[in-house]
Order: structure tokens, then sequence, then C-alpha cells
């Protein structure tokens, strides 16, 4: 198995798709360097490769997995504060519609009207 067939495999996985794959090869050819980025490789080194520009690479791949990471965590966030908005709008519109149906009908008459109107105002 040579490297594209395990980065088209680790790519294809769900659970290791977001992983970020650095090409470490002897090829000099463009189309070598194409078809690793387009089966999802992320950045590519020719060997013999200088170590540090490895762990350079190796880094910024791992900030982009952390921001990755913060971005999920903000839409899984967002989409909690929304999905309580719209229950919270819900709820605000059940008790609007009770206390409507409250002032015209005899429940009302238990009631001074100035209180339920108090109480529709607050919301």
């Amino acid at each position: 198995m040579d490297g594209f067939e395990v980065c088209t495999k680790l790519k294809a996985d769900a659970q290791t798709h977001d992983i970020p794959l650095i090409f470490v090869t002897a090829e000099e050819g463009i189309e070598e360097k194409l078809k690793a980025f387009e089966i999802g490789g992320d950045d590519f080194i020719k060997k013999p490769f200088n170590h540090d520009e490895l762990l350079a690479k190796v880094k910024k791949s791992l900030a982009a997995i952390g921001r990755l990471n913060s971005l999920h965590e903000q839409a899984s966030m967002s989409q909690n504060a929304a999905m309580q908005a719209m229950i919270a709008s819900s709820e605000l519109g059940r008790l609007v519609q009770f206390m409507d149906r409250a002032v015209n009908t005899k429940i009302s008459t238990h009631w001074p009207l100035s209180y339920w109107k108090s109480l529709r105002s607050l919301v």
C-alpha cells in the first residue's frame, strides 16, 4: 500500500477524515503533488527533507486542527443557543396566548383586568 492509498482510506473514514496528511516523498513530478492534493493531502515535502521545515508544517497543521475544532464547538454552541431561543419564544408565545384567552374569558373576572394587562406588558 502506498501513501496515496493510505491517504484515500484515511480521508474516506469519518473518524480520520480531518487528520492532516503531509506527503514526504522523493518523487519530483508535479503530477504526484497534484494527485496528493486531489485525494486530500494537506501538504507535500520532498526528500531529503529539512527537519525544521517538517516540524513547522506539522505545527501549522496541528494549529489548523485546533481552529477547526474551535469552529465546530462554536457552531454547536450557536445551534444550542438557537434551539434555546426557539424553545423560549415558543413558551413565551404560549404564555401570551394563555394571557389573551384569560383576559377575554370568565377567568379574568377572578383577577382584576389591570393585573392581566400588567403581566402582558412584561412579555
